[in-house]
């Protein structure tokens, strides 16, 4: 039974992954991106270390990253004024724009809103957490 929950979870995640690659291209971005992007919107703000905890990216790639989104326009990092060590990671107003265009206009999340009602979304959002937490 777990084989086969594994086995569809992964053939629904390349699924996803295959269909929103055009998306992505258009606002030239790739996957990593947009889960930087994704969980920045979701966060309002974060730092380099939560999302590196949080992806499970390592803390270099999510350097190069947070760099690369930066000179784009998407994202701005500021120094925390209460601890100066801490550096808070936030949409730029551009950045805000494009993803609420990207996530409107790309089948990112549509094909699961007709499929299924409010109370499943939340159920399967509960259950995956759930599975996140065990790992």
């Amino acid at each position: 039974m777990i084989q086969d929950i594994l086995e569809k979870t992964e053939t629904l995640y390349q699924m996803i992954k295959k269909n929103n690659h055009e998306a992505l291209v258009k606002y030239k971005l790739n996957h990593k991106k947009y889960r930087i992007l994704t969980y920045i919107l979701n966060a309002k703000k974060c730092s380099p270390s939560t999302l590196s905890d949080q992806l499970h990216y390592d803390r270099p790639t999510i350097t190069i990253l947070i760099k690369q989104l930066e000179e784009d326009g998407w994202i701005k990092r500021e120094v925390n004024q209460l601890n100066r060590r801490y550096i808070e990671i936030t949409l730029t107003p551009e950045g805000e724009r494009k993803m609420e265009a990207l996530i409107l206009n790309a089948s990112i999340s549509a094909g699961f809103e007709g499929m299924l009602e409010q109370g499943e979304l939340e159920l399967l959002s509960s259950l995956l957490n759930k599975l996140l937490s065990a790992v």
